[in-house]
């Protein structure tokens, strides 16, 4: 490393430390999250947020009272500051402005995860991805059953409408399986999204099978890399990058009572360094 470079690192790691430690003054009083805008201060130029100073009518370090006006020099220093996510104790390193991290709250991989198959029966768990699959198993296991290779039967007339979602756990990961018969537009949904990190959803994929009666020699298979769990079931449907099929192409691969029954299968994707490695002794997952 050369004399350049050495400075360049040091700048770097004394910046990083000036901003934690100018971000550690920047905790409300009585709630302990970081200040962010409206903040506003008592008498003595004590800070509080915005929620809190609706609760509490003295300030909790000198017990005078807060003032309607507000700081606006912290304002403009809380902007400029970069924040750890609150999900750090669990994993996450990542820094933001305020700003940025309101988006980042909703992507992060390490956030709270609603229990989705539970909520038609008012489930109202909520915990880290690490922990929905135990969740499922304990509570919820008719709808976690799915692996890597699944056969699927919908033993109702799926042209009356049908909407289902279930855990599946394949490949040492955990997926979201969504599945539709929309009856206002006529049309058959399925798609399968990764719950972890948004940039390793394109490292699986799933694929849909569909064969007609045993006389006839039609089949439809459709393959698509998994979609992360961020994005809205509802966008994924109306995008159509997933299995979309028209109920008149469906009704050709039902049985009499208007059943469907497929297959589905969950991969994750061989690199030519994941090969490699399994060569040299490793495994591919």
């Amino acid at each position: 490393m050369n004399a350049v470079a050495a400075l360049e690192m040091m700048s770097e790691i004394s910046l990083e430390s000036v901003n934690d430690s100018i971000v550690s003054l920047f905790e409300c009083p009585v709630c302990y999250e970081y200040l962010a805008p409206p903040i506003y201060q008592c008498k003595h130029a004590h800070n509080i947020c915005s929620n809190c100073k609706l609760q509490v009518t003295r300030c909790p370090s000198c017990c005078e009272i807060f003032l309607d006006s507000r700081s606006v020099f912290v304002e403009q220093i809380a902007e400029r500051l970069l924040y750890p996510c609150k999900n750090v104790e669990f994993g996450c390193n990542v820094k933001h402005s305020l700003q940025d991290m309101v988006e980042h709250y909703n992507d992060c991989p390490h956030r709270m995860y609603e229990c989705l198959p539970g909520k038609a029966t008012s489930c109202r768990w909520k915990g880290r991805s690490t922990d929905i699959l135990m969740h499922m198993k304990n509570t919820h296991v008719e709808s976690c059953w799915m692996v890597d290779e699944n056969c699927i039967l919908y033993e109702l007339n799926v042209f009356d409408g049908t909407e289902d979602i279930q855990l599946i756990a394949a490949c040492r990961e955990v997926f979201w399986y969504n599945f539709k018969c929309d009856v206002t537009e006529k049309k058959m949904f399925l798609a399968v999204q990764y719950i972890g990190p948004k940039e390793q959803a394109s490292n699986f994929t799933y694929e849909f099978e569909l064969r007609a009666n045993a006389d006839q020699e039609m089949s439809i298979n459709m393959k698509n890399r998994t979609h992360p769990d961020t994005e809205k079931v509802s966008d994924i449907y109306e995008s159509a990058c997933c299995v979309v099929l028209d109920f008149a192409m469906l009704r050709h691969y039902v049985s009499s009572d208007n059943n469907l029954c497929f297959n589905l299968l969950v991969k994750k994707i061989v690199t030519m360094d994941s090969a490699c490695d399994t060569k040299d002794g490793g495994s591919v997952i």
